[in-house]
């Protein structure tokens, strides 16, 4: 009786396993995890250089012919960087702000001049090209969104007590303490209604189909804008029944694999080394509103929903908010207004 009862307990747990490892291999890899998320960063690509919304970077390219700064290396190369920090304040100037301003309207343009005197820019990649007719110096040159010199907030900073102010909350920042089992917000926007397309934007909103916000820049805790963006946007080719289905994924398989094949004790300490996968919570997008077609519409019961999680793990108060602009094509080509390619 005892070898039965040891033997079906065996053939219980190996077809257990078996059945965890034909799982692991039918199900769609999950998405929750930096090595194999679904997603890519959203691109947008200018002649001059691009904007990466996902990481938050603005790159300009600057380029000078040797045959026109005295076939001088260093000349050409000192041309291009500031032609490339040139860029930088073009492309910065036609980035939406809110749903009614771009930066470089505000201040009647005088801001975008302001710009240079605050923004850092850090080289990216510099290259001699000889084997050309016209040899030249190209140099790339990024700034950032975030950080504590990033654009957005010394926008605020300058803005803060300027005419053209911002609903900023006036408390000062509370410390961002990360906690890796909170979740993320992930807005699925592609496929709207009439077929338009969100437009990114250092401040955007989340609101409900009354007009009511549930997220935007009086919502937040101003501190965390010196760490990631408000919004992170990027790109996806997973629809939306997959995004949902993080709650049962390989890596918890895996996990129950575990804890058949080996005795607890084992394990005890695992978790202070285990790294934590990120956890998502993930909603379609309704609509758009706003001038600019940079906020998003959520329906009301994802609205509420969103604001009980808040008060739980305080989402949306840290920034944790990913938007799926559309499926990876390369990037978006973009077009900068006539005014801004004016020398």
């Amino acid at each position: 009786m005892l070898i039965s009862i040891r033997t079906g307990f065996w053939v219980s747990r190996s077809l257990a396993i078996l059945f965890l490892a034909v799982s692991l291999l039918i199900l769609p890899a999950p998405v929750n995890s930096d090595e194999d998320r679904a997603f890519t960063a959203f691109i947008q690509k200018f002649a001059t250089g691009r904007i990466d919304w996902d990481r938050g970077i603005i790159y300009g390219t600057g380029r000078a012919y040797l045959d026109q700064n005295a076939h001088s290396i260093p000349m050409a190369m000192r041309a291009a960087q500031l032609i490339a920090a040139n860029n930088i304040l073009k492309l910065a100037a036609g980035v939406n702000l809110d749903d009614r301003r771009k930066l470089g309207e505000l201040g009647n343009g005088n801001f975008v001049i302001r710009l240079k005197g605050f923004l850092r820019f850090v080289e990216h990649e510099t290259r001699l090209i000889e084997d050309t007719t016209r040899p030249y110096y190209e140099v790339t040159r990024k700034t950032h969104l975030t950080g504590i010199s990033g654009l957005n907030l010394q926008i605020l900073k300058q803005m803060q007590a300027g005419p053209e102010r911002f609903s900023f909350p006036q408390q000062p920042g509370e410390p961002v303490v990360e906690d890796a089992d909170a979740p993320w917000l992930v807005i699925d926007a592609r496929d709207l209604p009439e077929q338009v397309t969100v437009q990114p934007a250092l401040f955007p909103q989340i609101a409900n189909p009354d007009g009511q916000t549930v997220y935007g820049l009086g919502t937040i805790n101003p501190t965390v804008l010196e760490e990631r963006p408000m919004v992170s946007y990027v790109e996806s080719a997973d629809d939306l029944r997959h995004l949902q289905s993080y709650g049962f994924s390989p890596a918890s398989l895996s996990r129950l694999a575990e804890l058949l094949l080996f005795p607890p004790v084992a394990i005890a300490d695992e978790g202070q080394t285990r790294k934590k996968r990120r956890r998502f919570i993930v909603k379609k997008a309704q609509g758009l509103s706003g001038l600019s077609k940079t906020n998003l519409v959520i329906s009301q019961n994802d609205a509420q929903a969103l604001q009980s999680e808040d008060s739980a793990s305080q989402i949306l108060k840290n920034c944790r908010v990913i938007v799926i602009v559309s499926s990876p094509v390369g990037g978006v080509e973009g077009q900068m207004p006539l005014y801004l390619t004016v020398r």
